[in-house]
């Protein structure tokens, strides 16, 4: 049966022999209608039916079937420009390309092609970025045409991502995972389509993502890092330390051996990816400089008892999944961070979410409320740039005390004799005395003398 039913309403074209539809049911050739009619090799011309943008339904005859399918498309596409929608010429067979199709050549694109990417994606990025939109977006609206995608479909998506699980009562996405979805791949790629004539405004224009609430970042104390460290499987005790007290990131603790240690500090320059991509450079070294970090002594003494206790050596990586010496790779995330979930389950810490990244915010928060410069604190969490660090962490809350006493005394200062000010030289004095007592007791370890502290006022 030689009949064409086009997508996205064309129309439709068929041989001048084939029956009419009823009610737009297809009705069969008659018994006594030649073969060649049948089987639609005929040398009937062809009649194209298709709907104008007003409702009504013209044809036309032409004869043979490419010509009718031309016409057909432009036809189709001076409709689709008439009512608003995209204008883009499409095939001879009228197709457009689905939205995962275009999005998936897009990401391969973006990862190939240096041209017009001046830094192109890494290949574990774009396996990434593949893995969330098949399980996130695509099932959503991956089979949907490019040029039908409106803003209705990603404000959908992102309600729908955003829901909170009521089991957890916490959001069943991560915020950065739908911000990857939205910003980082749908909204470029809907750039490109725009170019090619698919689209005319941005669908993801007025997706507004929510960051990652505080609540989601949660700090664990001190005494909780102390727990987590010594309830954990021992083995990973001291990547517990690192992560606390070095704010390595996961996959940088993995790729951790001895050969980092330089002293007082630590130099990484490399992490663990694992599977296909193995050691790989650190995230945003691009130009492989690494990062130095000075070391904790609580960290130093950890890491010398575990090299020392499990027989780490030179160039093998303290977490390490074989015994045999030979064949010593790191473990996988999905181990460290199953011993932690099972360390803070034994704890009682369940409902706190303490992932290995909760460790590294520890690190951070601390640095900052203690007077660490934003920009040392960035360059040692090896931040792509210093807008990620404050907009992080700036805003964490200080320590107020030390704030006060460092601003109080502002107008104390230079004031005229003739002026009288109750408030003037009303500083409150920091209560040191818990620190002196301490420095003392260094002072007196390391000399093995008593140490006395003579009362010292400045001269008028």
């Amino acid at each position: 049966m030689a009949e064409v039913i086009l997508d996205h309403k064309m129309g439709t074209l068929r041989t001048t022999c084939h029956p009419k539809r009823i009610r737009n049911v297809p009705q069969p050739y008659p018994d006594d209608a030649p073969a060649a009619c049948k089987k639609g090799t005929c040398s009937h011309k062809w009649e194209a039916r298709w709907r104008t943008i007003d409702g009504g339904q013209p044809k036309r005859v032409f004869d043979d079937k490419t010509a009718g399918l031309k016409h057909l498309t432009t036809e189709y596409n001076k409709k689709v420009a008439g009512d608003g929608r995209s204008s883009k010429p499409k095939t001879v067979d009228g197709k457009v390309p689905l939205l995962k199709d275009y999005v998936t050549e897009f990401v391969n694109d973006k990862m190939v092609r240096s041209a017009s990417n001046k830094r192109p994606i890494k290949e574990q990025s774009r396996d990434h970025y593949m893995y969330i939109l098949k399980k996130h977006c695509f099932p959503r609206m991956g089979n949907v045409p490019i040029n039908r995608i409106k803003e209705g479909h990603i404000l959908k998506m992102v309600a729908e991502l955003e829901a909170v699980d009521p089991k957890t009562g916490k959001q069943k996405v991560y915020a950065s995972t739908i911000k990857s979805i939205v910003h980082y791949i749908l909204k470029p790629c809907f750039a490109k389509a725009i170019k090619a004539g698919y689209l005319k405004e941005q669908p993801c224009a007025s997706a507004a993502v929510e960051d990652a609430p505080d609540a989601d970042r949660y700090l664990p104390t001190s005494g909780e890092v102390h727990a987590i460290a010594h309830q954990i499987r021992p083995f990973f005790r001291a990547a517990i330390y690192l992560m606390a007290g070095c704010g390595l990131r996961e996959a940088e603790v993995l790729a951790f051996t001895k050969d980092c240690i330089q002293g007082d500090r630590i130099f990484i320059s490399r992490q663990w990816r694992g599977g296909k991509y193995g050691f790989t450079n650190l995230k945003y070294d691009r130009k492989k400089k690494g990062r130095w970090i000075p070391l904790d002594p609580i960290v130093l003494a950890e890491l010398e008892r575990h090299i020392e206790e499990y027989g780490i050596a030179d160039g093998q990586p303290l977490f390490y999944s074989s015994d045999d010496p030979t064949k010593r790779t790191p473990y996988g995330s999905n181990v460290l961070e199953s011993a932690l979930r099972m360390a803070c389950a034994i704890l009682g810490l369940t409902d706190k979410r303490i992932r290995p990244h909760n460790l590294r915010h520890y690190f951070a928060s601390c640095a900052v409320a203690r007077g660490v410069e934003i920009a040392e604190v960035s360059r040692m969490l090896g931040h792509k740039n210093i807008q990620t660090t404050y907009e992080i962490y700036y805003q964490l809350p200080k320590d107020l005390d030390r704030i006060k006493l460092a601003i109080n005394g502002f107008l104390s200062q230079e004031i005229p004799d003739n002026v009288v000010l109750l408030g003037a030289h009303a500083i409150a004095k920091e209560d040191n005395a818990a620190e002196i007592n301490e420095l003392v007791a260094r002072l007196k370890a390391l000399s093995g003398m008593d140490v006395i502290l003579q009362p010292y006022e400045l001269a008028a």
